[in-house]
């Protein structure tokens, strides 16, 4: 009589499923922790652009105002060479402030903004800083040195606000949330009815899923194992247990067996393998690999007693 039960295998297999989902979890939980997405991705209420200098520093990287003035400096921020967004500057408190502005935001009329209401993003860009400078200096036909003297280094961005890799990379972490979240579902479930396992629900393909699943298990607990410890073969089925899976194969759906050669290296040293493939009348193929020509021989020796009507063999 066999020792082991199945389902408990099956639970087993699962068990190390968790630990990935778990770890990728943690490690979400304890970056929300120190770095709060509330406070940390919520914009302050600004009056002034001279008001962002303190805010950076405090790491306060998003903004939300309304401008009074701003004009256009006649520099467009392009990518591809397509017009994404146009910059703008106003001054405040003896400075210079410049402010990307998305294209689709504007008005037709897009010269100097009044009142101009926008969430944005701070960016401490030393060499887009350096080419808006540059830019402005051509366009206002001033020295570049100048125009750095007396310009802020904070960019007011809403464009990179609405298109910045923060938004993105947030987003990302939900969704990896979510596919952890339920992958974590499915396996605790299995933990708890292995009937919904995979190897459960590969049975359906050979009648009713439960009933087989049932049988698979009342055999198993009085099976041995069949040339190897890793292989049983009952009254109904040939269980195969792996390291990391469970295949479980109605003998009378057997219609093809078969083995082939695999060299495998492994710290210097070459080994020759037969994994053992297993066609199904439903055209599903299963393998059991790691398997000497002799343990392989011996499983198709006992299923091909019982059903020999199976093909055997494997002709290139």
């Amino acid at each position: 009589m066999n020792t082991r039960s199945l389902k408990q295998i099956i639970r087993k297999r699962y068990i190390s499923r968790l630990f990935i989902p778990l770890i990728v979890l943690a490690a979400v939980g304890l970056l929300a922790l120190l770095n709060p997405p509330g406070s940390k991705y919520k914009a302050s209420a600004v009056t002034e652009p001279s008001q962002t200098s303190a805010l950076f520093a405090d790491q306060s990287k998003y903004v939300k105002m309304t401008a009074e003035t701003l004009f256009y400096s006649g520099v467009d921020y392009k990518i591809n060479d397509k017009v994404k967004a146009r910059i703008y500057y106003t001054l405040d408190d003896e400075k210079c402030y410049y402010f990307i502005i998305s294209s689709n935001k504007l008005p037709e009329n897009y010269g100097t903004l009044e009142n101009f209401t926008f969430t944005a993003k701070l960016i401490d860009d030393r060499e887009l800083f350096n080419k808006i400078t540059a830019s402005v200096s051509k366009e206002l036909d001033f020295s570049t040195s100048g125009i750095k003297e007396y310009s802020s280094p904070i960019i007011i961005s809403q464009y990179h606000y609405v298109h910045g890799f923060t938004t993105f990379y947030i987003i990302m972490l939900l969704i990896i949330c979510v596919f952890c979240a339920i992958h974590l579902f499915f396996v605790l479930a299995i933990l708890i009815a292995p009937s919904l396992s995979n190897p459960s629900m590969h049975l359906r393909r050979y009648g009713n899923r439960k009933s087989l699943f049932s049988l698979a298990c009342s055999e198993f607990a009085v099976s041995k194992a069949t040339a190897c410890k890793n292989v049983y073969i009952t009254d109904t089925f040939l269980i195969s247990i792996s390291r990391m899976n469970v295949d479980i194969i109605p003998l009378e759906n057997i219609v093809w067996i078969y083995n082939y050669n695999v060299l495998h290296n492994s710290k210097g040293k070459t080994k020759m393998y037969f994994p053992l493939c297993i066609v199904t009348d439903c055209k599903k193929l299963y393998k059991i690999h790691r398997i000497t020509q002799k343990t392989s021989d011996r499983i198709i020796d006992v299923i091909q007693s019982r059903f020999p009507e199976i093909m055997v063999g494997y002709d290139n």
